[in-house]
């Protein structure tokens, strides 16, 4: 990168396919570490969505190289859940590379049918309510709406249903077991959210008193994001996740030593268990706690926290102290959502028409 300069184009990712069969081979080699001889069929899946995604990725550094230009207003997108689908498919669709993939694929001995089939959808959501989510996502990428959604990183689905002996039985649906290739995770960026604690009077700015929370327990989000690619556009927006982290300091090296291995691991977990299942069993009062938890894990981490995360979309060089509040802020609600774009869409004519020649012309 050439500082004070125009920032260099990413490597060039093309649309045909001695292009495809290139970065498929590069994907490959570099990313998964190995060769067509001996690569399983997990390698040949990897490489599949990472190649896809890199036509993703070139699109969004676009897409935020234009909003910089632009400095548009956003749309932050609040939501528990998003029901994504399986990404496979729909990336080859939206980037256009759907019949590229099944032609260079077909040499490696695998039909694109078999690598979708290894493709498992992100277990973030269930029902009406999570789809919801994803499709407001996915039209707001589409009509060229700059927006950002902020959801949990569940480590595992609602759950996967069986029958045994005429009694459904619920299995763990553990989507992330071989890796999601389609996140780009952050743990450098991690933030700290405080549990439980108590409260102090101290002395204010005017003279008075205030009330000081010190909590009692500190459990960490890290962050990942998702690309959220628009239909019939070159807009691509994101999909900012958090896990649930617990601290360097929650391992006891001293109780492990000493051969009480579930004592050592018990603060990890019980800060770890917060994003661990999408809607886990309330029957009990660990279980009702659990959920209680997540719940304050969401609201104020992303209403609030993230409002002022040092990582805006927004390129803080486009902004300045005396602006008014460059963005709109949506709730889940659908007359709150709508209100919000039709703000944007109002407030945004003239950027989003800039930010859409800008993505062209850098094409």
């Amino acid at each position: 990168m050439t500082l004070g300069g125009p920032e260099p184009r990413a490597r060039w990712v093309g649309n045909t396919l001695a292009e495809f069969e290139r970065d498929l081979a590069d994907n490959l080699c570099y990313e998964r570490g190995t060769t067509a001889e001996s690569a399983s069929a997990q390698d040949a899946y990897w490489t599949l969505a990472i190649t896809i995604r890199d036509r993703l990725a070139d699109r969004r550094t676009r897409t935020a190289r234009a909003n910089h230009v632009a400095n548009p207003k956003f749309v932050y997108y609040l939501s528990a859940e998003y029901m994504l689908g399986r990404q496979l498919r729909q990336n080859a669709m939206y980037t256009g590379t759907a019949d590229l993939a099944r032609q260079a694929v077909a040499a490696s001995g695998y039909s694109a049918e078999d690598l979708e089939a290894l493709d498992v959808e992100p277990g973030l959501g269930n029902g009406g309510l999570g789809r919801l989510a994803a499709c407001l996502l996915d039209s707001l990428a589409t009509l060229d709406v700059p927006a950002v959604g902020y959801g949990i990183r569940y480590e595992f689905g609602i759950f996967k249903q069986a029958f045994q002996d005429g009694q459904q039985i619920e299995l763990p649906d553990d989507w992330t077991f071989y890796g999601n290739p389609w996140e780009f995770p952050a743990p450098d960026d991690l933030q700290v959210v405080g549990f439980y604690g108590h409260t102090e009077p101290v002395d204010d700015d005017q003279g008075g008193l205030r009330a000081r929370w010190l909590p009692a327990e500190m459990v960490r989000g890290e962050p990942s994001h998702m690309l959220v690619p628009g239909y019939g556009t070159q807009t691509v927006n994101i999909l900012r996740l958090w896990r649930a982290r617990a601290g360097r300091e929650s391992f006891d090296l001293g109780l492990f030593n000493a051969g009480r291995y579930a004592e050592a691991v018990e603060a990890q977990m019980r800060s770890e268990n917060l994003t661990k299942v999408l809607y886990p069993s309330d029957s009990t009062e660990a279980a009702r706690l659990a959920s209680f938890c997540e719940a304050g894990l969401f609201r104020p981490r992303y209403g609030v926290r993230m409002s002022s995360s040092p990582r805006w979309p927004l390129s803080p060089a486009t902004a300045r102290p005396t602006d008014p509040i460059p963005f709109v802020v949506a709730g889940h609600r659908s007359r709150c959502i709508r209100s919000a774009i039709e703000r944007s869409l109002s407030l945004n004519r003239s950027t989003r028409r800039l930010q859409r020649a800008s993505v062209a012309d850098t094409t």
